[in-house]
């Protein structure tokens, strides 16, 4: 019971940075994995998909995304932007 605690809290502390709020831990795929209904695997999945991942992660760097989008010019576009942005070639022919 208490290895299974603290692996489930690892994944916790390494998927989200924290061992989770209590309203962020997903208690159900916590009681399967301890039962042994699903391997240690799906569990870190599980965490991985849960909404407290996107919330902390993938919600602000999508509106960091939409609002700080790459936008060029056409010239520099067509030139490449290694030219246009750093000066210098990427790829030598």
């Amino acid at each position: 019971e208490a290895s299974t605690q603290a692996v489930i809290n690892a994944v916790y502390v390494q998927i989200l940075g924290t061992a989770g709020y209590a309203g962020e831990r997903n208690k159900v795929e916590e009681i399967k994995l301890g039962n042994g209904d699903i391997s240690l695997r799906e569990f870190v999945r599980q965490v991985a998909r849960s909404t407290a991942f996107r919330r902390r992660y993938w919600s602000g760097l999508y509106i960091t995304k939409a609002i700080t989008g790459l936008r060029v010019e056409g010239d520099d576009e067509r030139r490449g932007l290694d030219l246009s942005s750093h000066g210098e070639q990427a790829y030598h022919s």
